[in-house]
């Protein structure tokens, strides 16, 4: 029975000092890594890949063996969902699938072979969707063909497409046009939805900040609408078309920007007056006219020009359908003239925010400065003519007026379409030292009653073929009229 035991051990080392004689393969190591055979990775992690993208594999066999030793590899696949990945061999493999090939030597290291292929995902594999990439290898003998041992590998290949953002502006599109222009500010505290597409629920709200700007963050691949939240008095006017006015978002791993909304709200007006101010007080008083035929300017704050008109016969100004925004309103300065509101002046203008009420009162106040009156024993003021009439094609007037050794004296006849105006007393008679613009102030009737204080103002061309400048206001009845001479003269000396 001793001797039987003993038989064993003896014939077991017997056959391993054989299999190392041979050099036939005790292990198999394989291994499928992402693109270097020595790339650092876990073989539990599943190696992400984006959609139709191709991804380099190499893979590596090692084992301890002699140079005449066989290796066969007898499984070579992906397996999963369709549409399966395809793989394409280095050409021409240095490992056949499907034939026998032996390993190198590789310094002190076990011997090894190494190849690489690549994969390549379908286009329209969803985010999510993995496949189990396997490979198996087993050793032969040099002998007899026999298999000695067999080893495999395998990968999970996974489609992953990384969240995304989606992000744009809200902004006050005062122009209506649709496109976000210069000089149109952004709007905070709007809130802006994020919808999934397919079952129309709401997902996610967020605010548009301070700069109008909103985003919402690290979306996963899906199909999404974005849309705004209306507010009251406000009218959408981009995206287009509207309804729905929103935008249609398809995430695949890549942010979407500029995702933005225009509002404009219910335009107003602005209007005003541009008056005479005779007593130079910067308010307008009664009997103060207007003046027609001034360019006032409505500005956005940036200076640019939004609109312009002209102030009618009657002084007044009016701005149609202006949206909500900060603007300037402002006078275009005429020679001659010097102006008294709004004050301070400089810089004489109005900085306003408009809503949704119309604003009114924004009036300019001007006037015409006086040279000092005659320092010569002598000033004299003459004229007669015709000028376009403010009721009729024509008015006519006769004038007279001078300054002796300090004592006024004169008259003024002037008729309008039956308004008839005539001095009473001449109280002032002053002219420029280049003779060329004169005042005359005083009192008159109106139709034979009355007592109102008049202005005359007037231009000599200084050459008889010359038209002259005729221009009178009794601001006490709010008459006023001027204009170049149609027939006529006026001269002026000292």
């Amino acid at each position: 029975m001793t001797k039987s035991r003993n038989k064993i051990p003896i014939v077991a080392a017997f056959l391993a000092v054989m299999f190392v004689m041979t050099g036939i393969a005790s292990a198999i190591s394989v291994d499928i890594n992402k693109g270097s055979p020595d790339q650092a990775e876990s073989a539990g992690d599943p190696i992400n890949v984006a959609p139709g993208a191709t991804v380099n594999f190499s893979l590596k066999i090692s084992a301890m063996v002699n140079d005449s030793d066989l290796f066969n590899i007898t499984a070579f696949s992906i397996t999963g969902p369709p549409p399966l990945p395809t793989i394409a061999l280095k050409a021409p493999p240095l490992i056949i699938v499907g034939g026998n090939f032996h390993l190198r030597p590789s310094g002190m290291d076990p011997y090894i072979a190494i190849d690489s292929f690549n994969v390549t995902t379908d286009a329209s594999a969803p985010n999510g969707t993995s496949w189990t990439l396997f490979v198996e290898v087993k050793g032969i003998t040099p002998l007899n063909g026999e298999a000695i041992d067999t080893a495999s590998a395998s990968r999970t290949i996974r489609i992953f497409i990384p969240p995304a953002n989606i992000s744009g502006t809200k902004f006050h599109d005062l122009n209506q046009n649709g496109t976000r222009d210069a000089g149109e500010p952004g709007l905070v505290d709007w809130t802006i939805e994020l919808k999934n597409s397919s079952t129309g629920a709401i997902i996610a709200t967020t605010s548009t900040d301070a700069n109008g700007d909103y985003k919402f963050s690290n979306l996963p691949v899906d199909n999404y609408t974005v849309q705004e939240v209306l507010q009251a008095g406000w009218t959408q006017t981009a995206p287009t078309p509207i309804p729905p006015g929103n935008y249609s978002v398809t995430l695949a791993g890549v942010d979407v920007t500029g995702k933005d909304f225009g509002n404009y709200k219910k335009a107003v007006s602005i209007s005003g007056m541009k008056f005479h101010d005779f007593n130079q007080n910067g308010t307008r008083d009664a009997g103060e006219p207007g003046l027609g035929g001034w360019t006032i300017d409505l500005n956005f704050t940036n200076g640019t020009i939004f609109k312009t008109t002209t102030t009618a016969s009657d002084g007044s100004y009016k701005f149609t359908d202006v949206p909500p925004g900060d603007y300037i309103v402002q006078e275009i300065p005429q020679p001659g003239w010097t102006q008294t509101a709004p004050k301070p002046v400089p810089p004489g203008n109005y900085s306003i925010t408009v809503t949704d009420k119309d604003i009114t009162g924004l009036d300019f106040g001007n006037f015409k400065p006086k040279p000092p009156g005659c320092e010569k024993p002598e000033c004299k003021i003459t004229g007669v003519g015709y000028i376009p009439g403010k009721l009729d094609a024509k008015a006519t007037f006769g004038i007279a007026g001078r300054s002796e050794g300090g004592i006024v004296r004169g008259n003024l006849e002037y008729q309008d379409n039956g308004l008839r105006i005539r001095s009473t007393a001449i109280l002032s008679v002053i002219t420029s030292e280049d003779k060329k613009k004169g005042w005359i102030t005083g009192l008159a009737q109106v139709n034979g009653s009355g007592s109102y204080p008049f202005e005359v103002y007037v231009e000599d061309n200084g050459d008889a073929r010359g038209v002259d400048w005729f221009e009178i206001s009794v601001p006490a009845i709010g008459y006023s009229n001027g204009n170049l001479l149609s027939f006529g003269y006026i001269h002026i000396w000292k």
